[in-house]
């Protein structure tokens, strides 16, 4: 019985422990949040989102070994959310035009509404090679998983010239199309919004498509 007792009582000790680890961790990334978006990546250092988060300089190291750490799995929350909406044209009529209009027009819209956090990864892809090593590898994996739901994208993975040729253009079509979603939330786009959502259905219409074919006509949903 004392043994049990025992026992208990240091599974209670470690729980606790364990709770308290967590609840440091969590005031982090949420401090790194409201800093990053405050000052963007480069100003801020790691002192900054202690006291933001109310801990010591020696917490922050018991979970991050640096800014950069904690700067990537900030940008990793953000990818678990934003991914998805990338990827939710494959699960939708994606030959509709109007379908089409309505999945860009929801990214122009995410981007808008996360534009505080844009100026950190910007600044991160300007000093942080790990970081841009990172971004790189987003593109290639949102063409290959639409590639299970979109025969013109699971055509891109062969190894002859012509699927290689439809994988350059449909990663040309997501990176533009990412850059154009951040232009926006920076307020740099030079063009009318509804032009370019308008531009970019007909390139993704065309990827599903890629011989030459008339120009489709539609009304924006904008």
């Amino acid at each position: 019985m004392v043994m049990k007792g025992r026992e208990a009582q240091v599974a209670g000790l470690n729980e606790f422990a364990r709770q308290q680890k967590e609840e440091s961790r969590r005031r982090l990334i949420e401090a790194a949040e409201r800093v990053f978006n405050r000052a963007g990546y480069i100003a801020p250092s790691v002192d900054d989102i202690a006291q933001e988060a109310g801990v010591s300089r020696q917490t922050f190291y018991r979970h991050y070994d640096g800014k950069l750490a904690i700067a990537m799995e900030y940008f990793e929350r953000q990818n678990d959310i934003s991914l998805p909406l990338w990827l939710k044209i494959g699960e939708l009529d994606y030959t509709d035009p109007a379908v089409v209009i309505g999945w860009i027009t929801m990214l122009f819209d995410y981007n808008e509404g996360r534009r505080l956090s844009l100026r950190t990864f910007v600044e991160m892809g300007t000093m942080e090679p790990k970081f841009v090593d990172r971004i790189k590898e987003l593109i290639p994996y949102i063409v290959d998983q639409l590639g299970e739901k979109i025969p013109a994208f699971a055509a891109a993975r062969g190894k002859g010239p012509t699927a290689r040729r439809r994988w350059v253009n449909a990663w040309l079509f997501f990176y533009h199309l990412r850059e154009q979603c951040s232009m926006n939330a920076s307020g740099f786009m030079s063009t009318d919004r509804t032009h370019v959502i308008d531009a970019f259905t007909d390139g993704f219409l065309d990827l599903l498509n890629p011989e030459p074919s008339p120009r489709r006509r539609r009304t924006s949903a904008l």
